[in-house]
Parts: C-alpha cells; structure tokens; sequence
C-alpha cells in the first residue's frame, strides 16, 4: 500500500448507500469496483435489500465490510430512508444498485463534497450500449448530446450529498424520481458534475425495455409535476426539443433524432397507464452479470 492509500484508509471518507430491489444479477458487478476501498475502510457501505425474493442479500454479503439490511417492503424511497438512518458517516453518495462506479470516482465525489466545493455532486457518465440493439443505440447516441444531461444529478444512477444538503429535506418523499426530487433542491451553483472516472450506466438491450424504463421515468416526471415541483410538459418539451435540434448536423444525427423524439412519444403516452410493477430494463439482469 502507497503513503498515499494509507492517509486515504485512515479515515472514513462517507457513506454509500445502496437500495436494492433483487439485483442479484447485477449488484456484484457494482460492489466488485468498490470492494478494496470498502475492505480498507475507507467507506461505509449499506445495502438496503427491499423486498427481494432472490439472492440480494447474500450477494451483498460476500463482499468484505458491507453492511447489509433488510427492508420488507420492495420500495427505493423506504429502503433509502432506512440506511440513510443507519449510516454513519457524511459525505454521503446514494447508488443504484445497477450501475458501475469506480473507487477513484467515489474519492473524487466525496473530496468535492467534503471540501465544500459543492451540496450536490454525481461523477461524469456515460452509457453502455455493448449489446443494445440498433434502436436502443441510436436513442442514447441523441441523448448523450443533449447538454441538459450533463447539468443536473439525475440520470446517472447516482448522486451525493453533504450533510448540510441532506438537511435540506426530512426523508425521500414516495416518489418514483427521487434523483430529480434531490436535483430540484439545489441551483445550478450548488451542484457539480465531477470530471473524473465515468460511472457506467447500462443500456438496455431492446427497444421494450428501453421503453419500460422511459414510460417509469415519464410517470416520475409527471409526480413530480402534479406536485408543483416540475414544470408543465410544454416546458420541458420545448427546451429539450431546442436542444435535439442543436445536435442534428447530417443523416445519422437526425435519424437519432428521430428515434429519440419517438421515445419520448410513447414513453410520455404509457405514462398515462396505471403499473402493477416497478418497471424496469430486465434485459440486463439475465444471468450473472459479474464481469
């Protein structure tokens, strides 16, 4: 171990709270990154197992200094609100449970935070669309170009927070969007994409997922905007629409395009219907995915 590792293990940097909703599939391949800095203890770890009826739980165990706790509940605000009592330790950094980020990113995110250079901060991203088909492909390569994404918290699986932004609210209100409800309480001043490691989020593999994941994320936003807390659909419809044509500047930008705007369609039409499930890309979570 180098000088400099050692001055970084001997004392707790935060806290990473994880809710997980049977992510045995996937959680290993979140915790694998993480696992040398967790033994060292640099960071407190919580998964917060919700409602699982698979091997979440004993997935998380087998890493080393994890903690892991049992919700019963299958419910992301209830099992974050949990371990976020638990928890120990501040700065902290609110992870989904199928997303990768690397033990330099969380160093870095937590040095951002603890140095007050800012309340909020999430690492740079980027998706992964090894193995997505043409369509999936397509919509992400649009939406990777909109500036939109890369100005607020949400939708990078993953967020932190200092402990005088978390006192900005009592606990993770029930709703579907909880990174764009912590987003919306912090300017644009207060809150930092930190240009370190990308945290890798994974695309789905087909364009029914992709459009599970959208018609979740739409039925978040319209919460949110029933709440007074978003603005009205014309808004933000107008604005990203500003933004996609900035982006088109030849045939293959504007049949991206064109697939975007056609998921947004039917993303904000389903919407509209009632779920009896948590939706979400299940195209991902086939098999192990440990690597």
């Amino acid at each position: 171990m180098t000088d400099k590792q050692s001055l970084r293990s001997a004392a707790v940097l935060g806290a990473i709270i994880i809710p997980a909703h049977n992510e045995a599939a996937v959680l290993a391949r979140t915790l694998s990154p993480l696992a040398q800095m967790i033994a060292n203890g640099e960071v407190e770890v919580i998964v917060a197992a919700n409602g699982c009826t698979d091997q979440t739980a004993e997935v998380a165990a087998q890493v080393a200094g994890v903690r892991v706790v049992q919700v019963d509940v299958a419910s992301k605000t209830a099992a974050l609100n949990y371990a976020d009592q638990l928890a120990s330790h501040w700065p902290r950094i609110y992870l989904d449970a199928d997303v990768s980020i690397t033990a330099d990113a969380v160093r870095d995110v937590f040095d951002c935070l603890s140095n007050n250079r800012s309340l909020a901060a999430r690492p740079s991203m980027h998706y992964d669309t090894h193995g997505s088909s043409f369509f999936v492909r397509s919509y992400y390569r649009a939406r990777s170009k909109l500036p939109e994404n890369q100005r607020h918290l949400w939708g990078a699986g993953t967020y932190g927070l200092s402990r005088s932004a978390r006192e900005r609210f009592e606990e993770f209100p029930a709703l579907i969007a909880d990174d764009v409800f912590v987003d919306l309480l912090f300017s644009n001043a207060e809150k930092t994409i930190v240009d370190t490691e990308d945290v890798v989020v994974y695309a789905p593999t087909n364009r029914r997922d992709l459009l599970s994941v959208m018609r979740r994320s739409y039925r978040g936003n319209r919460q949110l905007q029933d709440h007074g807390l978003l603005p009205p659909q014309s808004r933000t419809t107008s604005s990203v629409g500003r933004q996609l044509v900035a982006t088109v500047h030849g045939p293959r930008s504007l049949l991206d395009a064109g697939i975007y705007l056609s998921v947004v369609v039917q993303g904000r039409l389903g919407r509209r219907k009632t779920a009896t499930l948590w939706e979400r890309d299940e195209s991902r979570r086939v098999g192990s995915l440990t690597a």
